[in-house]
């Protein structure tokens, strides 16, 4: 029993060390990458992405505690599937960051919840609506810390 805890711990300590690596890689590199070289915001990941929505516009509210029952990978899936994952394939298609499981979902969290808060994606030129209620429900799943 004390093996398979410890065990358990060390996993759940490389998984966090794996995201801040990634996380500190695109705040570092990816806007870089992704922009034209002038000053345009509109091809950046995260806050700052043009997604054509008037910051008044977004009303979407972050919830401050899990729910009960909490949000699972099961509630949330059925929205990654039909709102992102047109454009979120990930390398197979040339796209951006997959988006096709709960290890690829619950990997970019940080990312998502900036989007979800911001109103950021799906961006308006994609032509796919989402709800707040969506939105919230995703919020949510990630404040109950991602559980699959």
């Amino acid at each position: 029993m004390a093996r398979s805890r410890a065990r358990c711990d060390r996993m759940q300590h490389a998984r966090a060390v794996g995201r801040i690596i990634v996380v500190s890689w695109l705040a570092c590199c990816v806007p870089v990458a992704c922009t034209s070289g002038d000053d345009d915001a509109d091809a950046g990941i995260g806050p700052e992405m043009d997604s054509g929505v008037d910051p008044d516009e977004c009303t979407v509210t972050a919830p401050t505690e899990c729910p009960d029952p909490p949000v699972r990978y099961a509630d949330v899936e059925p929205i990654f599937q039909e709102r992102c994952v047109i454009c979120h394939l990930g390398a197979q298609s040339g796209g951006p960051w997959a988006l096709t499981s709960y290890s690829h979902a619950s990997m970019w969290s940080d990312l998502i919840r900036g989007a979800m808060l911001s109103c950021a994606m799906p961006p308006s030129d994609a032509g796919i609506d989402m709800p707040d209620e969506e939105r919230e429900l995703i919020l949510a799943w990630i404040r109950c810390r991602s559980p699959e």
